[in-house]
């Protein structure tokens, strides 16, 4: 498995970004999976969340979720 997380610094102010990085396609496939199972887990996540997990196990954002406050 080659799935990192990858933290981006910049000086004088420390850590600014962390990445999840896949590899290989199975191994975007594993966290395309980890997503889909998180999200199906937490159905009270915020908007931001669900359109990150869309993203990354569809590709795009699927619904409008502000308007499912």
């Amino acid at each position: 498995m080659t799935i990192k997380l990858m933290t981006t610094m910049e000086d004088g102010l420390g850590t600014v970004g962390k990445s999840v990085v896949a590899d290989t396609a199975e191994d975007y496939k594993l966290l395309q999976q980890i997503f889909q199972r998180a999200g199906n887990l937490w159905p009270d996540a915020p908007p931001a969340a669900k359109r990150i997990i869309d993203l990354v196990t569809n590709g795009v954002v699927l619904q409008d979720y502000d308007t499912q406050r």
